[in-house]
């Protein structure tokens, strides 16, 4: 599925879970908490958060007579969440909307009773947020992926291109779920051979410059990781 495609489609569930059919909603403008862990973008156009309201839209809503939205950022700083999370719920929002795994956590703690969606959440059944994927019951739905055993297959491709690789750096933000699920697996995919791990961690933006450093001095042949909003800011 596309990026534009999936965010549409996270739009309308969004509006689809806690509110019903449209035509049934009440004269009341719906409040939207999103909470996302990179910069709020000088112009949302062409962001993953325009394609959020674009397919708001397209499902029939429109902002101001149907809803509005609380946006939090957290900027890199994944400290942050529990305080906005709370924020979102003092706003009394009638739906959050996590924008990453590592914020899940957060607005779980926040709340149990005002309806959770999470954008994507890399195995939400593993990492405790949902009981099962067909039946996720309490106050959290939304979509899943496996983000983190991508690990494995950039191992896969790292070992095809790299014949002589024999150490692999790892990119880690201990403040991530996915980073450190991902780890894992990585270490388990090297176990039974003769590769090193070589983990750089960082925790916010003026740690990356050192990270690379630490790779560099431990002669990483490779460097894998997955998505954080610490490495992309908007997200």
């Amino acid at each position: 599925m596309r990026r534009r495609d999936f965010i549409c489609l996270l739009g309308g569930a969004a509006t689809a879970w806690p509110w019903g059919a449209h035509a049934e909603q009440s004269d009341r403008v719906r409040r939207i908490g999103f909470l996302a862990g990179g910069e709020r973008p000088m112009n949302f156009e062409g962001t993953a958060y325009g394609e959020f309201l674009r397919g708001l839209r397209e499902a029939g809503y429109v902002e101001n007579r149907d809803f509005s939205v609380e946006w939090r950022f957290a900027e890199g700083r994944f400290e942050l969440f529990p305080t906005l999370a709370e924020e979102l719920v003092r706003a009394k929002v009638d739906v959050i909307v996590v924008a990453l795994t590592a914020a899940i956590g957060a607005a779980m703690r926040a709340t149990d009773t005002i309806p959770i969606v999470m954008a994507v959440a890399s195995d939400p059944v593993g990492k405790g947020y949902v009981t099962s994927l067909a039946h996720p019951t309490g106050n959290v739905t939304g979509l899943a992926s496996f983000e983190d055993e991508v690990v494995s297959k950039q191992l896969q491709l790292a070992a095809l291109l790299l014949p002589n690789l024999r150490r692999v750096g790892f990119l880690l933000n201990r403040d991530n779920p996915n980073h450190l699920s991902g780890v894992k697996i990585l270490q388990d995919a090297v176990r039974p051979s003769n590769l090193t791990v070589v983990e750089a961690e960082f925790r916010k933006a003026p740690d990356v410059k050192d990270a690379f450093a630490i790779l560099s001095r431990e002669r990483a042949d490779v460097v894998l990781g997955t998505g954080d909003a610490v490495l992309r800011p908007v997200a």
